[in-house]
């Protein structure tokens, strides 16, 4: 309690207060200064929904928006329920709004799946059933490596549970695409979660993937040599001798064969075949668009056309490095004609083209579809006549 006379705060049982000693329950003296008023308690501008569902308070400072909503979000990596920040607003009736939309989701009946649960919900999705077959066998193979955690509760797992299957996958000597497909089937789990609010975070994000490098082989012997190159003039010994080839690094054959050059134009093609031919055999490498040029004469046809058009399945960055509708666009730019081609697809890197000489180019899918549906040859004809008349339409 406090002194009536000085305002001082003294204990309950006090008869005289220890600062004026003034005593306790009578009026105060004459002349004495009125006690200061007890300030009132300041009311929290917390407001706390009924049952915990989520809290809304007012930060303190000069802010734009001071109004704090927070939420309970369950936590991806345990499961537990914690409050999380939502965001902030510029009054509290735009934050009160935002918690009544969050409070009228209903919870989600897959709230405790396991992953393999969440298998069953991926394999009925068009993610999946949407593949080629080849596609789904492989996403097939790669559910068969995750068995280790099938019935943990898919909000429990951490990035790790996962990295330690692709690191045991790495070591048993599986191939680099096989991990890659592995972390894919893994990240497209956690986005069927992710979708059915199980998780709100996709672990695949953080995983890595390092597959095992292949030991450097070692250089033949003289006898291994003498035995291959002597039957070097054989198409079997050929054949051998380049499939070999493909295994050996560049700089361990230059050590044996000087005229191996790894940097020669089109050692690279066919996994590295030219390199094999041009290092172990008489073979001469000629580029293969130059041959089909000059057996079909298309130089006569160009020279008169008005119009050059090429094409290819996927146009990309490496179709500027030599492929055919190259070839034939810089054959048209020795005349000076405009060349366009079309493509089933077309990748954001194939703007090296137009640098390569294909003055514009064009995807003919017109729409979102499967690769089985856009390979059939009757969409493929439609598609390629369909996207042809309107690019011909500017040119009338």
């Amino acid at each position: 309690m406090f002194c009536e006379n000085c305002g001082h705060q003294i204990s309950d049982t006090a008869k005289f207060c220890s600062a004026c000693g003034h005593p306790v329950g009578t009026a105060p003296s004459p002349g004495a200064e009125a006690p200061p008023a007890v300030p009132a308690k300041r009311e929290s501008p917390r407001l706390k929904a009924s049952s915990g569902n989520g809290s809304i308070s007012k930060m303190s400072g000069i802010r734009r928006k001071p109004w704090l909503l927070r939420m309970p979000i369950p936590d991806p990596h345990t499961g537990i329920t914690v409050m999380k920040t939502v965001g902030t607003y510029v009054t509290r009736e735009e934050a009160e709004a935002v918690r009544a939309e969050m409070m009228k989701r209903p919870a989600t009946p897959y709230q405790d799946s396991t992953l393999a649960k969440i298998h069953e919900i991926f394999l009925e999705s068009r993610e999946y059933k949407g593949r080629s077959d080849k596609a789904r066998e492989l996403y097939d193979l790669a559910w068969k490596y995750l068995k280790p955690l099938w019935y943990y509760k898919i909000a429990a797992l951490y990035a790790q549970d996962f990295q330690n299957i692709l690191d045991k996958m790495a070591d048993d000597g599986l191939s680099q695409s096989m991990l890659e497909k592995e972390r894919t089937l893994i990240s497209k789990l956690y986005r069927t979660a992710i979708g059915w609010r199980v998780v709100d975070a996709n672990l695949a994000s953080v995983l890595k993937v390092e597959g095992r490098k292949s030991p450097e082989r070692e250089i033949f012997t003289d006898e291994q040599v003498t035995l291959i190159l002597s039957q070097k003039n054989t198409p079997t010994g050929q054949m051998v001798i380049a499939l070999l080839a493909c295994g050996v690094r560049a700089e361990l054959a230059k050590e044996r064969f000087p005229k191996a050059d790894a940097k020669y134009p089109g050692t690279g093609a066919a996994g590295g075949m030219g390199f094999a031919f041009l290092t172990f055999t008489d073979a001469v490498l000629e580029s293969g668009i130059n041959i089909v040029l000059d057996e079909t004469k298309l130089e006569d046809y160009i020279k008169d056309a008005d119009l050059v058009i090429t094409g290819e399945g996927r146009m990309d960055g490496q179709t500027a490095m030599g492929k055919a509708p190259v070839g034939v666009a810089k054959l048209a730019k020795k005349y000076g004609k405009k060349v366009i081609a079309f493509a089933g697809a077309v990748q954001r890197d194939a703007r090296a083209c137009n640098d390569a000489g294909i003055d514009a180019f064009f995807p003919i899918l017109r729409g979102v579809v499967t690769l089985d549906e856009a390979m059939k040859n009757e969409n493929a004809k439609q598609n390629l006549a369909d996207t042809a008349e309107q690019v011909i339409r500017l040119m009338k």
